[in-house]
């Protein structure tokens, strides 16, 4: 890497720009930046309707750039000295002597260029100097590809003009052929200090510059966007004349998030790095739009993409253990605002925020999730009482599309875009969706019993139970070793598919689900699903690879999770990792992709301008890299009843400021092995628990491992709590809390009790069911 990353989330570079090309982004604002300027500018307008975002995009003459003049010369010096953060990007600028600072900012969703002066000049006649021309104001022209879509509108530009010391300009869209008027976005450029502007007679050219620069000054650019050109001006006005305080409140926001965050020290530094800056990316991409909600969803992508449902709600553990849990409650907020009372959750947001579609509802389990793992986080009372109903409705009409009593609901697949081309034909049984619905199910039972909803708790139960009963013996293909794509839902017959990021691991409820195929389906992927770039999510034998030219030749790390989990269960190394280095090569880039193509087997993937444009930023993907490096790479799961460890898969690390049980603590690992020897917290050592005691003391949380594993040992009791912990000659006692359904696992020869009576084993757990607010006693014996 020619660049290292700081605790506080600061990319910095030595020499030249961090990866070639960064994207800045604010709210509705985003734009690339490389040595050459601006590469594409998007400003995505709060509009009804559909069409292009892009503003400005270099084409054979470019967009805005930056330059330092003197007695009529052009320069563009070196980039030295680089801080880069998601909405900013700061160099030293030196020229025959002189040090400038330059800097590049999205702020308050207007995009600013500032030079500031060194207090003592050698050289005398310096201007500072942007210009861009006006063939790069972009006019979509749909001929095919995505980029020129032009939504059904015909966009016109309007002239800059003078006034107030600043040039407005901007355009009007109408709907094609002379139609109706649809839509406005108004662009100003100004400045904070007078500035001239001149433009060329041919090949047009705006240039502007400033007085002659002043020792100790600085000079700043603003080009500011609004839904019409008197709103640009406004908000450029405001943002040139109060430029300090605009900057100084975007970096304190930054600030915040870094400080709050945890610290990784694995030994990897990329995957370090990506630990500090993910959380300051995600930020970048928050809705800023209204009081009430802002903060509340994140922008599906950093390029092209505004508002999606799964794509804001999945994989939530993230920004909560990074701090941000008011995201997961404004999110909450959002999409149960935005909801229709028949067809439920919101799946895309039009521009202007408003409902543009739904998701199919076979999918929508996903808002349940959400509000338990939000819950069992916070304890926010008063948002699970005012979300309960929405979730209850979204599983009363999800569990109506159970099919034939199987335990498993019927409907269009939620994931690729393009069911068809793994023949689906819309009365099918999704592999997606049942996998995510059954975590939802689960996640039902304790949400209900904590509203007092003792009846939709019994039926989510007895739904799970049947999906328990019925999801291997449709889904699974013993012949290959994995699960197919889909189920016809008329025949029940299985379809001739395999799509092996089709199973969506989000809540770890699934450990109860697909941990008795973790063997078969980790050697099916050694053998079918590693390539030289990536996963191939579908075997190259396939006949659905590549039948959409897009999706299918991809894999997809917002849905790679469950092909870890089954590597991590089964131990096979080869997998976990193979992705510890492909993340990591995408981490060294600076660069989150949404999609990572494997059409060509080459050991370093290529960017494309779609999924995986460098410099761009998913958050989705970026907080399920966040999630799995926690539970694949460190082996740190949460879940409502607390903080279960496992052998990580790094030798040792140390992970500093990280939540748990309500304090904030630093982690670390002694010794070495596959196995954990004991934890300690609070001056105590736990034996024969992977679960951290609720109630254990604060302070380092030291997990120490050993070649050896314990004679007796709680391997996982998801959402179950362990609190009064006992050990003592190899027994283990504990009260047990939570609420629903818990399964215990043990690792070695045990007899358990539950409150003096013994439980039966049943498929290697233990079942106990717990009532809200009374705990259980809970004796580990060993086996005679």
């Amino acid at each position: 890497m020619n660049f290292k990353i700081g605790n506080d989330g600061k990319v910095l570079s030595r020499e030249g720009i961090p990866g070639g090309t960064r994207w800045l982004s604010d709210g509705r604002l985003a734009f690339s930046w490389d040595e050459k300027g601006v590469g594409r500018l998007e400003y995505i307008a709060p509009r009804g309707t559909d069409g292009s975002n892009i503003l400005f995009r270099r084409g054979v003459f470019p967009s805005f750039q930056c330059f330092l003049e003197r007695d009529g010369a052009t320069f563009r010096p070196p980039y030295r000295n680089v801080e880069a953060l998601p909405y900013a990007l700061t160099a030293d600028w030196e020229r025959d002597g002189d040090a400038f600072r330059f800097g590049v900012y999205a702020a308050e969703e207007c995009a600013v260029f500032t030079l500031a002066v060194p207090q003592s000049l050698k050289n005398a006649g310096w201007s500072f100097k942007l210009q861009f021309y006006q063939s790069s104001q972009f006019i979509p022209a749909f001929n095919g590809d995505i980029d020129s879509r032009d939504g059904g509108f015909d966009r016109a530009w309007s002239a800059w003009e003078p006034a107030d010391g600043r040039l407005s300009g901007g355009f009007e869209e109408r709907a094609k052929d002379g139609g109706a008027f649809d839509h406005a976005v108004g662009v100003c450029l100004g400045a904070n200090k007078p500035f001239t502007h001149s433009v060329s007679a041919l090949n047009p050219r705006v240039i502007c510059r400033t007085e002659t620069l002043r020792p100790g000054g600085v000079y700043a650019f603003v080009l500011a966007f609004g839904t019409e050109r008197e709103e640009a001006v406004r908000k450029c006005g405001d943002v040139c004349g109060e430029l300090p305080d605009v900057l100084e409140k975007q970096a304190e926001r930054y600030r915040r998030v870094a400080k709050a965050a945890p610290r990784l020290n694995s030994g990897d530094k990329r995957l370090d790095g990506f630990f500090s800056w993910a959380p300051l990316y995600h930020e970048a991409l928050k809705s800023r739009d209204t009081a009430a909600f802002t903060g509340s969803a994140v922008k599906a992508r950093s390029s092209r993409y505004w508002i999606w449902g799964w794509d804001s709600i999945l994989a939530n553990f993230s920004p909560i253990r990074w701090g941000d849990a008011s995201l997961s409650g404004g999110m909450l907020d959002f999409f149960h605002r935005f909801s229709d009372p028949e067809k439920g959750l919101l799946h895309a947001c039009r521009y202007d925020n408003n409902p543009g579609s739904f998701a199919p509802p076979a999918s929508q389990g996903l808002y349940i999730s959400l509000l338990w793992n939000y819950y069992q986080a916070t304890g926010d009372k008063e948002r699970l009482s005012a979300h309960y109903p929405f979730a209850k409705s979204i599983f009363d009409r999800v569990a109506a599309l159970e099919s034939e009593k199987t335990g498993l609901v019927a409907g269009t697949s939620l994931f690729p875009d393009f069911p068809v081309c793994l023949r689906e034909n819309g009365r099918d049984l999704s592999l997606y969706n049942n996998s995510l619905f059954y975590g939802a199910a689960r996640a039902m039972e304790s949400l209900a019993l904590t509203a007092g909803d003792r009846t939709t708790a019994e039926r989510a139960r007895a739904l799970f139970l049947r999906t328990e009963s019925a999801f291997g013996r449709y889904f699974f293909d013993a012949e290959r070793g994995y699960f197919v794509n889909s189920v016809d839902a008329d025949t029940l017959e299985k379809r001739d598919c395999v799509n092996l990021c089709g199973v969506m691991w989000d809540e770890d409820y699934l450990y109860d689900l697909l941990a008795p195929f973790a063997v078969p389906c980790a050697a099916y992927i050694e053998k079918h699903g590693l390539g030289e770039a990536g996963f191939r999510t579908l075997p190259l034998s396939d006949g659905s690879y590549d039948a959409d030219a897009n999706q299918l030749h991809c894999t997809w790390a917002a849905t790679e999770e469950a092909l870890l989990q089954f590597a991590r269960l089964a131990g096979n190394r080869e997998i976990t990792d193979r992705w510890t280095r492909w993340t990591g090569k995408w981490a060294e880039r600076l660069t989150i992709p949404e999609g990572i193509s494997y059409f060509l087997e080459i050991p370093y993937p290529e960017f494309d301008e779609w999924n995986c444009e460098p410099g761009t930023f998913t958050p989705i993907a970026a907080r399920k890299w966040y999630q799995e490096i926690f539970k694949i790479r460190l082996g740190i799961t949460f879940d409502g009843g607390g903080v279960t460890f496992s052998a990580p898969l790094c030798a040792e690390y140390t992970l500093k400021n990280l939540l748990i049980n309500g304090k904030k603590r630093a982690v670390k690992t002694a010794g070495a092995g596959r196995h954990i020897e004991y934890i300690e917290a609070g001056g105590r050592r736990f034996y024969g628990t992977r679960k951290l005691p609720k109630d254990a003391g604060g302070g380092t949380v030291t997990v120490k491992l050993s070649d050896a594993p314990q004679s007796i040992e709680i391997v996982s009791f998801t959402g179950g709590s362990l609190t009064e912990y006992g050990y003592e000659n190899g027994t283990v006692t504990a009260a047990v809390g939570g609420a629903g359904t818990c399964r215990l696992y043990i690792n070695g020869a045990a007899q358990i009790l539950l409150d003096g009576e013994a439980l039966e084993c049943k498929g290697g757990r233990y079942e106990i069911f717990l009532e809200l607010g009374r705990p259980r006693r809970l004796t580990v014996k060993p086996s005679v």
